[in-house]
């Protein structure tokens, strides 16, 4: 594989980069000039954007340095952190690929208490769990796919819903009882 003109193949694994992003064992490398994908990670060697060079631009934003689209904003107190979609490998018992969106989970995960989760793109799968907090949920003005954010499975939890948006079912039929609410008893 090819990119900015370096070849970036698996001959050592893992890397060992040196602070001019450069493999101490086979001297590949992107020389700190990145080629990102569309989460923001350095596709040679895997550094990832912290995207603090976001913009908003109405209900979206955009990073800076990496051009990736942000799908959601986490804010604690004074501290903003964006996240852009982000998604997992796994692979089944059978060798079978599977991708799964984990956004919403890495937001809710970085939220405290208090902490504010806002939208920033569409049909991000809503499958989290929060749970001995209260966080507010932001749509602003989008939707979430695949209804499943768990909230209250292990504490008291308090989670308010502001915004225009929405979830949908994964049929795509609009739904308004979308989440699975417990009484962490």
């Amino acid at each position: 594989m090819e990119a900015n003109g370096y070849i970036a193949a698996v001959a050592c694994d893992p890397h060992k980069f040196d602070t001019n992003l450069v493999c101490e064992y086979c001297n590949i490398g992107c020389r700190g000039d990145h080629t990102y994908d569309d989460s923001g990670k350095c596709t040679i060697c895997g550094y990832t954007c912290p995207h603090d060079a976001v913009t908003e631009t109405g209900n979206t934003a955009v990073c800076g340095t990496c051009k990736a689209n942000m799908a959601v904003k986490v804010t604690n107190g004074e501290t903003v952190v964006y996240l852009a979609k982000t998604m997992e490998v796994r692979y089944t018992s059978l060798g079978y690929r599977q991708e799964n969106d984990v956004t919403m989970r890495e937001a809710f995960n970085s939220t405290a208490d208090n902490g504010i989760v806002t939208l920033l793109a569409d049909d991000l799968d809503a499958w989290a769990d929060v749970s001995g907090k209260t966080v507010t949920l932001d749509f602003n003005g989008h939707w979430l796919s695949e209804n499943g954010i768990d909230f209250g499975s292990t504490g008291p939890t308090t989670v308010i819903l502001t915004g225009s948006g929405g979830t949908i079912t994964p049929e795509g039929v609009p739904s308004i009882g979308a989440f699975w609410l417990r009484d962490g008893a």
